[in-house]
């Protein structure tokens, strides 16, 4: 009777340690869940900001192109006007300001899109690592749930095995442990993976 007795107060301390276990792996999964969340939300700002600065690179890649053809334009008119030089020399030379407005304008344009492109790839990069920042809080969360689910199905089968073995009041009669009832829901299996359009987590009931 003293063995069964000493067995139940093991098993209550036991539960005790495992409920503070819980708690704070409760709480550690909290933490991971705000991370996540805080990514997430860095991700979305930055996609925001690369997808306006692809629209600036496209715009400034477009006007040079509007500007290389104006210059081919330019040159054509200006070998034309060579053959009349005398005739039209203040055109001629009106038509080469223009071209050397043109052109500084291009290598203006032209540094635009360069810069455009750098920022482009830098927030192609900085999209990479908050991704994989954000797999890693998914692991991270996917531990922290199969530890819950290990502690609860240890609480669990405790409480069902006290049912069986009873205990002892002040008078020395037995006392059995109520019916437990788990109150969490069945434990899930949260699965992830990685796919063209980045990370994506499926959770289903096992």
């Amino acid at each position: 009777m003293k063995v069964i007795e000493n067995r139940a107060l093991k098993d209550e301390e036991k539960m005790e340690l495992q409920e503070i276990q819980l708690k704070e792996a409760k709480h550690i999964a909290e933490e991971a869940d705000r991370k996540y969340e805080e990514v997430a939300r860095k991700l979305v700002i930055i996609e925001g900001d690369l997808e306006r600065t692809e629209e600036r690179a496209e715009l400034a890649e477009s006007r040079c192109r509007e500007l290389r053809e104006q210059i081919r334009v330019m040159d054509q008119n200006l070998k034309c006007l060579s053959v009349a030089e005398e005739k039209y020399s203040q055109k001629e030379d009106k038509y080469e300001e223009e071209i050397k407005i043109l052109t500084d304008k291009l290598k203006e344009a032209e540094t635009r899109a360069e810069f455009a492109e750098r920022s482009v790839a830098k927030l192609e990069k900085t999209i990479d690592d908050l991704e994989d920042e954000l797999y890693a809080q998914k692991l991270k969360y996917k531990a922290i749930s199969e530890e819950l689910d290990h502690a609860l199905n240890d609480m669990t089968s405790m409480a069902r095995r006290a049912l069986h073995e009873p205990s002892f009041g002040e008078m020395g009669h037995p006392r059995w442990f109520p019916e437990f009832q788990p109150v969490c829901p069945v434990s899930q299996r949260v699965d992830f993976f990685r796919d063209k359009g980045g990370l994506s987590l499926g959770v289903k009931p096992t």
